[in-house]
């Protein structure tokens, strides 16, 4: 303020933060906020955090947790308190997780044990935080193998094959506008698939869920583990997308890697999910680019990586076409790894 840099804590613009998200109808139950570095600045307690955060002030906590429950899972999310106690002005940025954010950690994973799926959210990877080590191995107990973070305000994705966990970066909102300012996450039959956006002119937003991208990052070096490849007998293999737009979507189409582009359908009690059927047989052994392009607001595509195995067409339960037979197209749908017994996109 007037030229003197000020380490302290705004009330007034921490209630203006509080005043957007209570304008735009976020609740405790929709909206989730992690403490930043910034929130801890000058302020270890993070006191400014608890009483106007949506999850500060409902739960009480630096360390929200929570689960989603379906007929077919349930999914605990977790968020980790990364920024240092110390109450260390800026520009100090200590990373670090204390004793009982450990034990806060341990206590949700546990509690959470028998979730098919562990999301773990924090402000920076927690592999450079004090008390690191213990979430690493935390998460490779309870099979929290994807992390979620911030603070580098780029894209990215980390993967150390000797715990097997993935750790995902994005853009910063309001840190400068890219095509990676936000990311969208789906699970489809318990395979993580997500897209990086541009906030300006997301739509319309393209994410492709089955098969799963099997080389992620901004560079596609990062071999994603949790990929499974797609067998190449296969005349039938499922191809799932979901597709956003502010003003409905008028076609969804796919192609592999430079060939003709084939239509898919619009699956009608969900009519952001699209499906198709491919004939692999065609492929090539090797990695192949799977490509699902979409017409709505403007026109947008989006593209994985793809790994063709010889191996025998072996696919799952069929997940029904809502309604009937349907079209062939989308008559009915199931994964490689044998595993679609149901849907989730968050």
């Amino acid at each position: 303020t007037n030229g003197i840099l000020y380490t302290g804590h705004v009330e007034a613009e921490w209630a203006e933060y509080r005043t957007i998200l209570d304008e735009a109808g976020m609740t405790a139950e929709l909206f989730f906020d992690v403490p930043g570095n910034h929130d801890a600045y000058s302020e270890g307690s993070l006191a400014s955090y608890l009483a106007y955060s949506i999850q500060g002030e409902a739960a009480s906590t630096t360390q929200p947790s929570w689960t989603l429950d379906f007929p077919f899972g349930a999914y605990h999310f977790l968020g980790v308190a990364t920024p240092g106690n110390d109450g260390a002005p800026w520009p100090l940025d200590n990373v670090e997780l204390s004793g009982w954010e450990l034990d806060a950690t341990a206590a949700a994973l546990d509690a959470n044990a028998d979730a098919s799926l562990t999301f773990v959210f924090g402000h920076h990877d927690f592999r450079g935080a004090s008390g690191g080590g213990t979430v690493r191995d935390l998460l490779v107990d309870a099979g929290g193998l994807h992390y979620f973070h911030g603070h580098e305000h780029d894209y990215g994705v980390r993967h150390d094959g000797a715990d097997g966990i993935l750790r995902a970066r994005i853009d910063s909102l309001g840190q400068g506008f890219s095509e990676h300012t936000f990311a969208v996450v789906a699970v489809d039959s318990d395979a993580i698939a997500w897209t990086p956006a541009d906030v300006e002119s997301p739509w319309p937003l393209v994410l492709v869920t089955a098969p799963v991208d099997g080389r992620l990052g901004p560079s596609d070096d990062v071999s994603n583990p949790y990929a499974p490849p797609v067998p190449g007998s296969c005349v039938d293999a499922p191809i799932r997308a979901l597709v956003f737009d502010s003003a409905g979507v008028e076609w969804v189409q796919y192609r592999w890697d430079d060939g003709p582009w084939a239509d898919m359908v619009q699956r009608p009690d969900r009519p952001e999910q699209w499906r198709a059927r491919s004939d692999v047989t065609g492929l090539a052994v090797g990695w192949h680019t799977l490509t699902v392009s979409a017409a709505g607001t403007a026109r947008n595509r989006s593209s994985i990586q793809v790994e063709i195995l010889d191996e025998p067409c072996v696919l799952g339960e069929e997940d029904p076409w809502p309604g009937g037979d349907g079209d062939a197209e989308g008559d009915a749908d199931a994964d490689a790894d044998g595993d679609a017994d149901g849907d989730v996109d968050a």
